[in-house]
């Protein structure tokens, strides 16, 4: 097979797989959403600009949840701008949930990636709480457990990129 019949291929075969990811984006369910500002909502959610903003805030968590495993090894407690990051990255993770849910209502729950997402918030708004209350007796192990599930959605981000890279063309 020469460079031209491959290269030929391998065109039609990123262009296979776009027009597989649009299709799958289509019966994601934001034609299927009647109300029209939850429509928009969908859409807004779906936007490759905000799905690049929440990789970039995932990435981010992950550093922080890093340095503050780290910063806690001893038993110690975490530098407060680390726990006010935290506190911030919860919220904006429950808000994100909040509205995805908006806008899908029961079908949220029906991807993979969204059940991992509010497990992981409730998780951490359940270890918040208690942990303000100081109701955990083995906190710093389950909370070391917990990191590991907060960096899982880091897989998330990796899917993004790997759709993204899919949908530009071949040079």
């Amino acid at each position: 097979m020469g460079r031209e019949a491959k290269n030929a291929r391998i065109e039609e075969d990123s262009t296979s797989l776009r027009g597989q990811l649009r299709r799958s984006v289509s019966r994601s369910g934001i034609s299927a959403i009647q109300h029209p500002i939850r429509r928009k909502v969908a859409e807004f959610c779906k936007s490759p600009k905000l799905e690049l903003l929440l990789g970039v805030i995932i990435s981010s968590n992950m550093v922080i949840v890093i340095l503050e495993t780290d910063a806690t090894a001893d038993n110690q407690m975490a530098p407060m701008w680390m726990r006010v990051l935290n506190l911030v990255f919860l919220v904006v993770y429950s808000i994100e949930a909040a509205v995805k849910i908006y806008a899908w209502r029961w079908r949220y729950f029906q991807d993979y990636w969204n059940l991992l997402d509010f497990t992981v918030v409730l998780l951490d708004v359940a270890l918040t709480v208690t942990g303000l209350f100081q109701l955990s007796g083995s906190g710093v192990s389950m909370l070391r457990i917990f990191r590991m599930g907060k960096m899982a959605r880091i897989f998330r981000v990796l899917r993004q990129i790997w759709e993204l890279k899919m949908l530009l063309p071949l040079r």
